[in-house]
């Protein structure tokens, strides 16, 4: 973001009064050589606030680094950056910041959206009672099988990227299972890894040759039990883990 001329200015609009913080940091430049800077404004009301003017005639300021933090412990403020050239204000972004949350520009990457730590380090958690068809938008969640007499859970239809992890949360006595979408697509690979694998009894690996079930087995699965999946567009690929060998098959 470039102000060149003396009547430009940046401006942050906020749409309600929830507390904000913004800084800029830039570079004058035609002034005898660069001369750096830094501005600073806190929001408290709903207001079209100038951020960085210019200091006069035959300036050029480069925004460098701006951030925009919602400090509230719990309101979302919308908020808009624009550049008012000649009296005509030209919308950048606009974006609704949630409490914790940080807008952050720079030449290099543009507006990119600082997470709060809890979103960052927080995964989904779903308990699950009872069959389960997963959908895409499932991916990532930590799903905590929980039901004594078992069930079947569908995995969603292949997709790059696409990841999960079941845990034992109750051990069963009916099998938990875990299946592709379709009946007979063979596209799971992966093994158990256990501290003690027992080849020649039910399968605890696919050894190249893809399935289509992953089993937690009855009355062997303990709490604890993990399986994480993830799909690379074609394929499922699992890691198992166990307390006791045969507790976790693929067939």
């Amino acid at each position: 973001m470039l102000l060149a001329a003396t009547d430009d200015k940046l401006q942050v609009v906020s749409a309600s009064a929830v507390t904000c913080d913004v800084m800029v940091q830039y570079c004058d430049y035609n002034k005898g050589g660069e001369g750096p800077g830094r501005k600073a404004y806190a929001i408290t009301a709903a207001e079209t606030a100038d951020v960085l003017t210019m200091p006069g005639a035959s300036v050029q300021r480069a925004v460098k680094v701006m951030t925009i933090r919602n400090k509230h412990a719990s309101s979302s403020n919308v908020v808009t950056v624009q550049i008012s050239i000649g009296g005509t204000a030209y919308e950048l972004f606009k974006y609704t910041l949630l409490a914790g949350e940080t807008i952050v520009y720079t030449p290099e990457t543009g507006f990119v959206i600082s997470p709060t730590p809890s979103t960052m380090l927080l995964r989904p958690v779903e308990i699950l009672l009872t069959t389960e068809v997963l959908v895409a938008a499932d991916s990532g969640k930590i799903l905590v099988l929980s039901l004594v007499g078992g069930f079947d859970t569908k995995l969603p239809a292949p997709a790059a990227g696409l990841f999960f992890d079941f845990v034992v949360g109750v051990a069963p006595t009916t099998a938990y299972t875990i299946t592709s979408h379709g009946t007979t697509q063979n596209v799971i690979h992966g093994l158990n890894a256990t501290n003690d694998v027992n080849s020649a009894t039910d399968p605890d690996l696919t050894g190249g040759t893809a399935v289509d079930v992953i089993t937690l087995v009855a009355n062997k699965a303990l709490i604890g039990d993990k399986v994480s999946l993830v799909c690379d567009g074609i394929l499922w690929h699992a890691i198992a883990y166990s307390n006791v060998f045969d507790a976790i098959t693929f067939s």
